[in-house]
Formats: C-alpha cells, sequence, structure tokens
C-alpha cells in the first residue's frame, strides 16, 4: 500500500506539476482534475477503488509541499448508464458538461475503452491530458488522432509483443489461430485484447494469423470451431489466457465455460516470468513444460496442413491434437506464463460419470400417498387445458377440482413427479449429456432436478417439490389478495431463473408458462419444466382443447410448426413470458382480451395469422403502471429481434421497482425487520423521552424535599419525624422591604425577589445545606439535616452568610438601581424536629427553639451584619478561622438575656 501511494503521489505531482504552465501568471491557481469511472464495482478502474488512491495522493502533496501555494481541486463523475455499465454516449456528455462548467485541467479516466475513445478525441481537441487505465486497445497506439491520452494500466500490444517473442521462441512463424469470445455487449473486452495480438503477430513476424469469435450457445455450432483450428492453427494449438491484476481480463484464445464442455480441463502451473522491458523470459527450474512428444511442436508439422507427402497417404494420420494452455498475469512489468497439464484423468471421471447414472431412480424407490390425501382447491375454464404440466392444476374424473402434481417420497423427501407418456427411452450420449447437466443445475430460482425413472411403463421426472402449487393456482385463486410488492417478486423471480437458464448449458425452456412457475414455502417462485428435450414429448390429439390452451403462451414464430421444438427458443422464452405478465398484472387468465370470449384455438389462430395489426393480449394502465405496459409490448414483439433478452429485463426490473426485487418473503422478513428497527428506535426515543421526564420531575421533587426524603417518598415509604442533636439554622430578610414594596409595583417586587432569590440559590449550592423555605422576603436555610454532617453545620452556614453578605452589596435593583439593598442576617444552633407535613405540596419542616432563636437573632440583627448566637460561636471556634466581634448581651422578647457576636 506503501509503495502504491508513493507511486500515486510522485506520479499525481508530475502531472499537476506539468499543468502549472497553464495556469495564469502571477496567481497561485488551483489545478481541477476531473475523475471519470464508472461506480460498478465489476470494472477493475471504478470509481470505488481509484478515487481513495488519488485522494491520497492529492493529501500528500500538499503535505510535503510539492505545488507550493497551488491546491489540486478533485472532481469525481460515473460514466456509466442506468444499468451500471459503461457508456460511451454518458462519457461525452459527462466530459463536455465538464469542460464547460468546471474547466479541467486534466482528466482521469474513463475506465472502458470506448468511453476513452469518444472522451480521448475531445482531450485531445482540447489539449488536455487524459490519464486511464482502462484503454488497452491496440487503437490508442495512434498518437495523431489521441496526442494526450496517458495509459497507465496493461495494453494489448504488450500482450501482442509477448506473443511474438513466444512464438519466436519456439520458431512458429507461418501460421497462427486466434480464437476469442466475442462479448458484443459492454466494453467488448475479450475483442480489443485480441486485437493487439493478432495485429504484433502480423507485424513482428508476418505470421498469417486466422482469427474466429464465437458466441454463447446455442448460437454457436461447436463442430465449425473443431473445423477452424485444424484448419488455421498448428498441429498443437496453444491457447492463451490473459488474467492481469486487478481481475482485469485479456484472452488470446480463451476457452469460455461453454465451449466443448466434455473436452477440456485445465490444471495451471507456473513455468516461466517474461520481461516486458528487457524482452527477456525467464524458464522455471521447477516446472517444465510437458510437451506430448517431448518437444515443442513443430511449425509446419508434415501431413497437417498439406497431404501432397506421399507418406501422408499410408492411412494414418499425423496430426496430434493437443491443448497447452497459458495463463498470463501482468504485475509491476512482469509477464507470468502458466501451462497446463492434459486433462485425460478428468475425461476417464466424466466418462465414469455418465456410465455410472447418478441421476437414475428405481420405480420401487418411490414411495406414493393415497390419492384422497390431496388437497382440494377450486377449479376454472382456464386450467381445464393444464392436464400433464408437472405443476399445473391436474383435473379429477369429474372435472370439478384441482390437484397438485401428483406427489411421492424418495429417500424421506417429498417430492413432484411428472409421468413422461413414452414407452421407452433411449439412453443417447445426448441423453445422458442432457441428465448430467440437469443434475448439474443449482440455483435458487428453478426447482431442482433430482433423477428419472426410466423403468417402462413407470418413466417419470423427479423434480423438487413446492407446496404453495403453480403461479396459475394463486393468480386464480381470488382468496389470495396480491399486492403490487408480491406480484413484483414474482415476476422477479422468473427473471432471474430464466436469465440463469439462458446462460447455462439448457440455452432455453421452450415451455414456459405460469403453470410451470411454481411457488415453494418460502413464497420463493422457482421454474420448472425446462430441459430432457429429449424426454417430452405431448400426446394430445392434434385439435385438442388441451393442446390449444398450451399454445397461448407459445411464440408466432414457433406457431408455425404442428410440433414446434421441444427445446423452444430463447426469445420465444421471452414472447411467453409477455403473456404470464399480463397474467400476472391483471389476474384475468392467460391471453385475456377484453370485450372478446375466443376459445384457445380461436385465440392460436389469429397470434399465428400475423396479420397487422398483430393480435395480442390487452393492457390496462388503470391497474398497472405504463412502464409494465410497455414491457409486456416489447416482449411479446412480432419480431423477434425486437424482443429484449432476460438480462436487460433484470435491470429494467430493478429500475421499475427496487423494493420488488428479492423474494416475497425476504421482502416480508425486511419489511417486519425495518418496522422492527423503527419501533425499537421508537421505543428507545419514548423511553428517553419518558427518563428525561422522569430526570425533571425528580429534580422538581429534590427542589422541594431533600434528596434523602424524596428517595423514600419515591419508595413508597412512609417519612417518620427524626430530630437532630444540632443542627444550624440561617435566617434572612430585607430591611425596609415593606416601604420598598408600597413604592413598587406588584410585578416588581416579584422580579426584585426572583433575581435576589435566583442569586442566592445559586451561592447555596457549594454549600452543604439546605433551603427549608421562602416567605416574602424572608429566606431560611439549615444545614445537618436531614443528612448529619457532625459540627460542619455550623462553619457551612457560617461560609454561606459571609457569601450571600458580600453578593447582596453588589446586587442591582433593576426598577431602582441606585438603591442599596440592605440584608439582615442571623443564625442560631441547636436541636430541632424534622418532618414532612401534609399530602398536597407537602412540606419539610423544622420545629423547636432553635427555629424560633434564629428568627430572633435575624430579627434584632442590623442591616448587612451577621447575627450570631453564642452556641454558634462555640462550634465555630473549634475551626480557629472565624473571627467574630462581641455584640455584648441583648435581652430579647421570651429569651433570657445571653451574649451575642457579629460579622
Amino acid at each position: 500500500m506503501g509503495h502504491g501511494t508513493e507511486l500515486g503521489s510522485c506520479f499525481l505531482a508530475l502531472c499537476c506539476l506539468s499543468l502549472v504552465p497553464r495556469c495564469p501568471a502571477g496567481g497561485a491557481a488551483n489545478i481541477t482534475v476531473a475523475v471519470m469511472l464508472p461506480r460498478n464495482l465489476k470494472y477493475a478502474w471504478s470509481l470505488p477503488r481509484v478515487f481513495p488512491a488519488i485522494r491520497m495522493a492529492q493529501e500528500t502533496l500538499a503535505t510535503r509541499g510539492l505545488l507550493a501555494s497551488r491546491g489540486v481541486n478533485l472532481l469525481n463523475f460515473s460514466a456509466e448508464d442506468q444499468g451500471g455499465l459503461c457508456s460511451e454516449y454518458e462519457a461525452q456528455i459527462i466530459a463536455v458538461d465538464i469542460k464547460l462548467y468546471h474547466k479541467p485541467d486534466a482528466f482521469f479516466g474513463p475506465g472502458c475503452v470506448y468511453s476513452v475513445a469518444s472522451v480521448g478525441r475531445f482531450a485531445s481537441h482540447w489539449k488536455l491530458p487524459l490519464i486511464t487505465a482502462g484503454g488497452p486497445a491496440f487503437g490508442f497506439d495512434d498518437g495523431k488522432e489521441f496526442k494526450t491520452i496517458v495509459r497507465m494500466g496493461p495494453t494489448t500490444t504488450k500482450i501482442g509483443e509477448f506473443v511474438s517473442f513466444l512464438h519466436a521462441h519456439f520458431n512458429w512463424t507461418t501460421r497462427a489461430g486466434l480464437l476469442f469470445y466475442d462479448l458484443k455487449h459492454d466494453d467488448r473486452p475479450y475483442y480489443f485484447n485480441s486485437e493487439g495480438i493478432y495485429n504484433k503477430l502480423h507485424e513482428q513476424l508476418n505470421v498469417t494469423v486466422g482469427a474466429r469469435p464465437y458466441l454463447e450457445p446455442p448460437e454457436e455450432d461447436y463442430r465449425e470451431i473443431v473445423t477452424f483450428m485444424k484448419e488455421q492453427a498448428r498441429s498443437e494449438l496453444i491457447i492463451l489466457t490473459l488474467l492481469p491484476h486487478m481481475n482485469y481480463r485479456m484472452t488470446l484464445a480463451w476457452l469460455h465455460s461453454h465451449i466443448f464442455p466434455h473436452m477440456f480441463w485445465f490444471v495451471f502451473q507456473t513455468v516461466a516470468h517474461y520481461n516486458g522491458t528487457n524482452k527477456e523470459i525467464v524458464w522455471s527450474s521447477a516446472e517444465k513444460i510437458h510437451w506430448p512428444r517431448g518437444c515443442p511442436p513443430l511449425d509446419n508439422p508434415p501431413c497437417v496442413f498439406s497431404q501432397d507427402d506421399p507418406s501422408c497417404n499410408d492411412g494414418k494420420t499425423a496430426f496430434s491434437f493437443f491443448i497447452s494452455t497459458g495463463l498470463l498475469s501482468l504485475q509491476e512489468g512482469r509477464t507470468h506464463t502458466y501451462c497446463s497439464t492434459e486433462g485425460r484423468g478428468l475425461m476417464l471421471k466424466l466418462e465414469k460419470e455418465l456410465a455410472g447414472m447418478l441421476w437414475r431412480i428405481r420405480w420401487e424407490d418411490l414411495q406414493f400417498e393415497s390419492p384422497n390425501k390431496y388437497h382440494k382447491r377450486a377449479g376454472s375454464r382456464l386450467t381445464l387445458s393444464q392436464r400433464g404440466s408437472s405443476y399445473g392444476s391436474l383435473i379429477t374424473a369429474h372435472g370439478k377440482y384441482q390437484l397438485f402434481a401428483k406427489t411421492g417420497y424418495f429417500k424421506g423427501n417429498l417430492v413432484a413427479i411428472k409421468h413422461v407418456n413414452k414407452k421407452r427411452i433411449e439412453l443417447t450420449r445426448q441423453v445422458l449429456f442432457e441428465l448430467k447437466h440437469m443434475r448439474d443445475v443449482q440455483f435458487n430460482h428453478l426447482t431442482r432436478f433430482i433423477g428419472a425413472c426410466i423403468d417402462p411403463p413407470n418413466i417419470c421426472i423427479v423434480t423438487e417439490y413446492c407446496p404453495r402449487g403453480s403461479l396459475q393456482d394463486i393468480l386464480e385463486n381470488e382468496s389470495i389478495n396480491l399486492d403490487w410488492m408480491f406480484r413484483y417478486s414474482l415476476i422477479n423471480d422468473i427473471v432471474k431463473g430464466m436469465n440463469f437458464l439462458h446462460n447455462s448449458y439448457i440455452g432455453s425452456h421452450g415451455s414456459l408458462k405460469s403453470s410451470n412457475c411454481v411457488v415453494d414455502s418460502r413464497f420463493v417462485l422457482k421454474i420448472t419444466d425446462y430441459g430432457l428435450a429429449s424426454f417430452r414429448s405431448s400426446c394430445e390429439n392434434e385439435d385438442s382443447h388441451a393442446l390449444y390452451a398450451k399454445k397461448l403462451w407459445t411464440a408466432p414464430e414457433l406457431l408455425i410448426y404442428d410440433r414446434h421444438p421441444p427445446q423452444g427458443t430463447q426469445k420465444g422464452d421471452v414472447y411467453s413470458f409477455g403473456i404470464i405478465l399480463q397474467e400476472i398484472a391483471l389476474r384475468n387468465g392467460p391471453f385475456y382480451v377484453e370485450g372478446m370470449d375466443l376459445s384457445p384455438k380461436e385465440i392460436v389462430q389469429k397470434v399465428r395469422n400475423g396479420q397487422k395489426p398483430y393480435f395480442r393480449p390487452t393492457t390496462d394502465n388503470s391497474r398497472h403502471c405504463e412502464e409494465l405496459a410497455m414491457l409486456m409490448e416489447c416482449c411479446w414483439s412480432e419480431d423477434p429481434a425486437d424482443r429484449p433478452d432476460f438480462g436487460h429485463i433484470k435491470i429494467f426490473m430493478m429500475k421499475l421497482n427496487k423494493e420488488g426485487s428479492t423474494s416475497i418473503l425476504n421482502n416480508l422478513l425486511s419489511r417486519m425487520e425495518q418496522y422492527a428497527n423503527n419501533l425499537e428506535n421508537l421505543v428507545e426515543e419514548r423511553t428517553q423521552a419518558y427518563l428525561e421526564e422522569k430526570r425533571k420531575a425528580e429534580n422538581l421533587l429534590y427542589q422541594i424535599l431533600p434528596h434523602s426524603v424524596a428517595e423514600q417518598l419515591k419508595r413508597g415509604e412512609t417519612v417518620q419525624a427524626e430530630a437532630f442533636d444540632s443542627v444550624t439554622i440561617y435566617f434572612s430578610d430585607i430591611v425596609g422591604f415593606t416601604s420598598l414594596s408600597a413604592e413598587s409595583t406588584p410585578l416588581q417586587v416579584v422580579t426584585l425577589l426572583n433575581d435576589l432569590y435566583t442569586c442566592f440559590d445559586a451561592i447555596i449550592d457549594n454549600f452543604d445545606v439546605y433551603k427549608v423555605e421562602t416567605i416574602g422576603d424572608a429566606y431560611m436555610v439549615v444545614s445537618g439535616l436531614p443528612v448529619r454532617n457532625g459540627k460542619l453545620h455550623a462553619r457551612e452556614i457560617a461560609s454561606m452568610s459571609l457569601a450571600l453578605l458580600e453578593q447582596v452589596k453588589t446586587f442591582k435593583i433593576r426598577h431602582r438601581p441606585n438603591d442599596q439593598l440592605r440584608l439582615r442576617i442571623g443564625i442560631h444552633t441547636g436541636p430541632v424536629c424534622a418532618g414532612v407535613v401534609g399530602l398536597k405540596m407537602p412540606r419539610y419542616c423544622l420545629f423547636g427553639d432553635t427555629v424560633n432563636t434564629a428568627s430572633r437573632m435575624e430579627s434584632n440583627g442590623e442591616a448587612l451584619k451577621i447575627h450570631v448566637s453564642s452556641a454558634t460561636k462555640e462550634v465555630l471556634d473549634e475551626f480557629g478561622y472565624f473571627d467574630l466581634q462581641l455584640r455584648g448581651d441583648v435581652e430579647m422578647k421570651d429569651f433570657p438575656q445571653v451574649t451575642y457576636y457579629w460579622w
């Protein structure tokens, strides 16, 4: 990581420093760099992967001060379409907008060939540098057209040079066969990767190169590929596959998984390292290439490309078909070469698997339930035709009830059993491969093939059983309420299953209908009755109602056949999907036409005629969205080429309804989880609000009653009156408050007292005291209860009194700012009795002579002085730092003559 960051920082610095002369003179203008990359992580140079590294380089430049006072402004844009694919169209628009509105000094990206080509031409015209790792194509070597492009990633030119070097090393200078998988959508990576190899072999060695693309099955005839290999390549065909760093794939002759699936298996081993800078190849001392005849193949072996030699007519062929596969990996300027060993062991394993017939089920291994245990469901006119479908509604002899498909038990598991109306099955190699591939299919939206019984007359196919029945059963059951979340989930499951099926060895369904879409216990829709074309045959009469009802989902181009091919076509499956879409949207049965009551035979004949306007089902935008109607109409287009494939349908459905992109049960669980999370958050918020209000109530209670007393009341306990041997009580009032009140308004008096006692309350919080009450201008405080504190009560009250007296000297009266507020204080120490009085607005009250004495101390005192009793002075003297003045003996009403002190 550190090395990559250093390299990135140096490169970004070099780029930015080269742009400094473009900045206006006399100013430290910042450098603007626009980053245009796709966000889709399937691309090696995606924005989430690359942009953090650029940001780290930017921070390093700023930290080291390499650009002096200039800074680097980074802008990031996604150059992909709504489907998440690289878009040449979007890249051009974004580039022009960036140039118009942001005036960049350089571009980073795009990350795909076509996007780089279009934006690169703009950048060359604008004379702006474009740095990209996504331009491997051979055409970018043209410096006249792409003047300002700097390519940082692997290029097909370098790969072509390596292949040329390899051919020269083994003296292969006559001919070469180039086979590549032409993925014609997105960025055509394999085509461009092959281009550099093709050109370099021809330019550097003048090798005759035969190139041939291949496609997905069933469009590709593999026998033609074998013929191409024999005619264009040498006797030992070398097939190379390039897998550079960061999953970036280039191919010289890449065998796709569908090409010769029963012929090629490769075990890769590193045999050499190629240095592209020095153009040297270093062979491994540990691993060697195991040539079939002990040496590399000849450039022009006898009796292969030419039969002129008389020795070639001896009836023996000199052709030895050997495949050696190399895997190349580009990383830090080095190319690693790998070679495969022969797959004869794997070939034997395949033959053993075919001969073992692991799919075979004996009839006696199947156990059956009594038919009266089948679930009964209400029938309808539209399902009378579904006899024989493995999951369609099976009608009783009386025609009154629908039954699920026939079921049984195999190894203790409930399975669905589809009987095949054939007298016997001939196990040809093609049939064996079909059965093997069916057993290999594992996908969540395809019913699992368990096996087949070929014991006459009980020939049947055994598959996974889905207890919820077919999609047709669900749509016809009016008691089941299907909201659009439910429907979109069903549609998405069909699309996912068909997309997987079309990209598998099976290739197509051929009999897609709502009765062949079944729902399992988790409400996941799965597609059944696919594959095994050799097993399937129609036994209905040519003019039967059931036969025409089955053809309601059949595409027009297939209706021209009396018995269309059982494997069908991919575009035919798309048409069938369009009919199912209308079933799901309207719930009026297959091929519903508003205002017409036609028999299945009449509908099929109208569709087969192909006269404009083409006869199609009814769409109703009041019952479904307009986009869904557009999708239906595209799917049942008359021209198969106008119908989308399931890959595009999958992207369209994701954009149409993101919530419905998962299964019904997952949606429900997701909603429940979301609701639970929301409820949890709501409960947490309400709990926090309750705790906050509880805290406020408790604080208010603690303001009214002492903390210990309040806790007893909260626990529901009775607060007993308690005697305290020694506490100190504080009393104060305002001298001249009566005259001041007479000269002030009631509001001014309230404001004065609120300001004064708010100030006092803030001060007493710093001492171990309890405020008992305020009555008018009187203020009463006690220390030493309800929590006893020894003799500290006298010190706490004395210190508090001094603080209050000091504060009142600077206190300002709002409505009479020039008047001095004169506070009179008295304190006394002695025993009291305390307890809670009353239920409504309870108060914590003090009783005893000590309270009366403290009150008399205050009333017989003087303004701005603290009147202290001898009892309090005795306690204070023990602390040794309180200096009191003797007032003398004072006689007070109802009290004997005693000595008092001042502060």
